[in-house]
């Protein structure tokens, strides 16, 4: 009912305003030539691939707080929103709402003040990412090789280090059930200590020790994920109301959250 009554006020002509669109015109099993998402002119402050809430944009453009309502959305505020936002940025320019960030390599910086850097990678496809900005890169096996190379690496002329250990990141990969099952997760913490323990104790005087933990808990991201994936698949075989889960602009918004969680991270340094 709602598709019919739809293109019955839609031509090709027409420009659509909305947030997150997509997910609407999938529902309804639509395509359309001209549309205008809110979610892809503004973008996220972290980049892709999160992509800003209707709710978050608005506050911060148009300093309006929308979605308070105990009920659910207003369709009406959402949409005026969203018009009010695409009437910003064509006032403002193209370039309005972007985080367009410029940043120089590490490894780059390093070489031009004249520094030999080293990367110790498990499962490393080799050094073509780095291209000629480190003196060598090393594949190793375990999170154990990854301190005996670090470690080889400082007795060769490298003043820098750079190395990647993966046990705690696979053990992030696995559900709750399994973790809990099998303990993995603990047994994984136990050999994280053992590994900087023993690199600490071998490092030569007056080294810089950073620890960073990359990302946080990425479980409810990677559970959304799986969820948007099923979704889609479902979206394609079967009819709307057959779909069991649907993705909803809650469940959108929740994704963003949870990769803005698995983005931020924990880090240390400590200089011997």
């Amino acid at each position: 009912m709602v598709q019919t009554n739809l293109l019955q006020i839609l031509d090709s002509d027409t420009i659509l305003v909305g947030h997150s669109l997509e997910c609407d015109l999938q529902a309804l099993k639509l395509a359309h030539p001209h549309v205008i998402d809110t979610s892809v002119i503004y973008q996220h402050s972290r980049g892709p691939p999160s992509k800003p809430s209707l709710r978050w944009l608005s506050q911060k453009w148009l300093n309006r707080a929308i979605q308070q309502h105990e009920t659910g959305h207003d369709s009406a505020e959402d949409a005026k929103a969203c018009v009010d936002l695409l009437k910003l940025k064509l006032r403002k320019g193209k370039d309005f709402g972007l985080f367009n960030v410029d940043t120089e390599s590490l490894f780059t910086r390093l070489q031009r003040k004249g520094i030999e850097s080293a990367v110790v990678e498990v499962g490393s496809k080799g050094g073509f990412a780095y291209g000629d900005k480190v003196r060598s890169c090393v594949n190793v096996e375990s999170d154990g090789e990854v301190v005996d190379e670090i470690l080889e690496g400082l007795k060769t002329d490298h003043a820098f280090v750079w190395a990647r250990m993966k046990q705690l990141e696979i053990m992030s990969r696995l559900d709750d059930v399994e973790r809990q099952t099998e303990d993995k997760m603990k047994v994984a913490l136990a050999e994280f200590d053992e590994n900087i323990a023993r690199l600490w104790d071998s490092l030569p005087a007056c080294t810089a020790l950073m620890v960073i933990s990359g990302t946080g808990d990425a479980t409810e991201m990677t559970r959304l994920y799986a969820k948007k994936k099923i979704y889609d698949a479902e979206l394609k075989a079967k009819s709307w109301d057959a779909i069991k889960e649907k993705w909803s602009s809650d469940d959108l918004e929740a994704l963003n959250f949870a990769v803005d969680k698995a983005r931020t991270g924990l880090g240390f340094i400590a200089i011997k």
